[in-house]
């Protein structure tokens, strides 16, 4: 045993237990239960051993285990985000149980390349329901984020939206702290997206009693310029909702963008992280800064919310930030998304 193998790893999972890297692997094969697999699991993929992949290869590829487990080594393979944990993710499109298939569409999404996007496409083509949904939305995510032809999500300007009430609440966007910044960069360690987040700047959101994070994508703030949301397709960034018993974040919407057919302006859609369409909208340029409105897409059960503002310098500058305090129960808006 190496010494990395001799160190005990200590964390809220196990404090009541110290467990070597050896043992934790043990557990995980079922030799013995000192700790639940799913918690010898979790433990593992905080260290730092080196074929976690293998480990989660073996265990995704085992047609005995249960499909809860396969599922949770498909979606950390997901999170190691190596060429290794890619290519193994590729080679398991063909799984027949489709729970644990669509495990393996959402990591590929999220760490998947040009080459990942065949398997997934195929996938698309041969089933149906939610793993089709998922292979859908795994597509475009990958061509949001890598800039590629096709697999477009919906037109913003052919969608429904929620009309904002009378009885509405104002939104409080401010810019967050270096901190809170940190805190929330941190917390989303384990929620990979193949972007990385930038430092500055960053957005609190204060929603009735709820917290939220804006975190815009490093790639757009190293161009210095929003000009390249009108050239080519991006993954902008993300909303992350506070977790405030654990002073801990997670990812509630992915922001993306695209050039409208329209010259001169840009689509936005906001979706939760399994695909499902949230908010959308417009973007365009007025004396060279970056007007946007966006809104509640129509769905029983939602908020009705209106953010309009600007992008000056690749800071973010509001308008007007609306809420509806109760949710959507009936009645639609019209599909005007002009500015």
């Amino acid at each position: 045993m190496d010494q990395k193998d001799k160190e005990h790893f200590n964390d809220n999972l196990a404090n009541k237990h110290k467990l070597t890297i050896d043992e934790l692997r043990d557990i995980i094969a079922g030799k013995y239960a000192t700790i639940p697999r799913f918690d010898a699991i979790a433990l593992l993929h905080a260290s730092d051993a080196p074929d976690k992949h293998k480990i989660y290869q073996s265990l995704l590829e085992n047609q005995e285990e249960h499909w809860t487990i396969r599922y949770l080594a498909a979606t950390n393979l997901g999170r190691i985000n190596t060429s290794e944990s890619r290519n193994i993710l590729n080679n398991n499109t063909k799984i027949a149980d489709e729970q644990v298939l669509a495990g393996v569409m959402k990591s590929l999404g999220r760490i998947g390349d040009e080459q990942s996007l065949d398997v997934i496409l195929d996938v698309k083509k041969r089933t149906s329901g939610f793993v089709a949904s998922q292979a859908e939305f795994s597509a475009s995510l990958i061509s949001y984020r890598l800039n590629l032809k096709g697999n477009d999500l919906p037109d913003p300007s052919h969608l429904e939206y929620l009309t904002i009430p009378s009885n509405f609440q104002n939104l409080k966007i401010s810019k967050a702290t270096n901190e809170e910044i940190r805190i929330c960069i941190q917390s989303l360690n384990n929620e990979l997206f193949g972007i990385q987040l930038a430092e500055k700047p960053g957005y609190r959101v204060s929603y009735g009693r709820g917290i939220g994070m804006i975190l815009l994508n490093q790639n757009l703030i190293s161009h210095g310029d929003g000009n390249t949301l009108f050239e080519r397709k991006m993954f902008l960034g993300l909303f992350a909702n506070k977790i405030r018993e654990h002073d801990s974040y997670s990812t509630s919407c992915l922001i993306l963008t695209s050039p409208a057919k329209q010259n001169g302006k840009v689509n936005i859609l906001m979706t939760c992280p399994d695909g499902k369409l949230v908010l959308g909208g417009t973007a365009k340029l007025v004396y060279n800064n970056i007007r946007f409105l966006i809104r509640s897409i129509f769905q029983i059960g939602a908020f009705p919310i209106l953010v309009e503002g600007i992008i000056r310098n690749n800071k973010l500058e509001i308008m007007t930030a609306q809420m509806g305090s109760e949710i959507q129960k009936e009645n639609k808006s019209n599909k005007n998304t002009n500015l």
